[in-house]
């Protein structure tokens, strides 16, 4: 397995081109010489780690900002020193907070999808703070964790094909088909969606709080904060990214 730090990467995979910048790490994905290749369905893709250190956010995202910022920041830090903080400003009524980083792989694909949340203000209802995959081919597929606007007290877990399906747990004030058991607690959590080949997993702090069966391929992780304008201002930090292809 070769491992590239620290310097911008060109990393050609059956024709397709991956850049990143100097603060992530890039692994391509090593394969036995008797290995059977994937399906067209889905594609091997190099690993990605992005623990937000580097001088700028790193050119594998694209960012959305409005009324709000992202910035890279020492306020929090899972490791390293830094993390990235998003903070929410005023917005008027016909709109609200929407920030957004974004990465659009090439093909679908499926492995795991994790991220360290900071949770500053537990028991209050903020943004919606969340770390989702989608599908291009299929808009209405949706596989999403983390926090709702609307519920102060536990964490959230949800799968859309048309149908909203989640843990339907019995948390907080307003349970929802999307509401998990874990209550909401200050301080880091890692939040992990696993696509496997015969289904969905979602897991907080190592915690499995919900699967969903069947077959999947995403091609977009998108990290956000949103919510409508009359949630109060809202700062969240989210802090080494990795996905691990399967």
């Amino acid at each position: 397995m070769k491992r590239f730090l620290r310097s911008s990467l060109l990393i050609p995979l059956a024709g397709v081109v991956v850049a990143c910048s100097d603060d992530s790490v890039v692994t391509a994905p090593r394969l036995s010489p008797d290995a059977t290749p994937l399906s067209s369905e889905a594609t091997a893709l190099p690993n990605f780690k992005d623990g937000f250190e580097g001088a700028s956010i790193s050119s594998f995202w694209t960012t959305n900002q409005q009324y709000g910022t992202m910035a890279l920041s020492t306020q929090q830090a899972h490791s390293g020193r830094k993390s990235l903080m998003f903070s929410s400003a005023i917005a008027p009524s016909t709109s609200g907070p929407k920030m957004e980083l974004s990465h659009d792989f090439p093909v679908p694909t499926r492995g795991s999808f994790s991220i360290w949340f900071y949770d500053v203000a537990p028991g209050a209802q903020t943004l919606y703070e969340q770390i989702s995959l989608y599908n291009s081919q299929r808009p209405g597929i949706l596989a999403t964790i983390g926090t709702q606007d609307f519920d102060a007290n536990c964490y959230m877990a949800r799968f859309d094909d048309g149908a909203q399906h989640g843990p339907n747990a019995n948390c907080g004030v307003y349970p929802q088909q999307s509401t998990t058991n874990v209550p909401r607690t200050a301080g880091w959590h890692r939040l992990v969606i696993n696509v496997k080949p015969n289904g969905v997993v979602f897991s907080i702090d190592g915690t499995k709080v919900y699967t969903m069966p069947g077959s999947y391929l995403f091609d977009r992780v998108i990290v956000f904060v949103s919510g409508p304008y009359w949630r109060p201002l809202t700062t969240a930090f989210f802090d080494d990214f990795a996905f691990s292809a399967s």
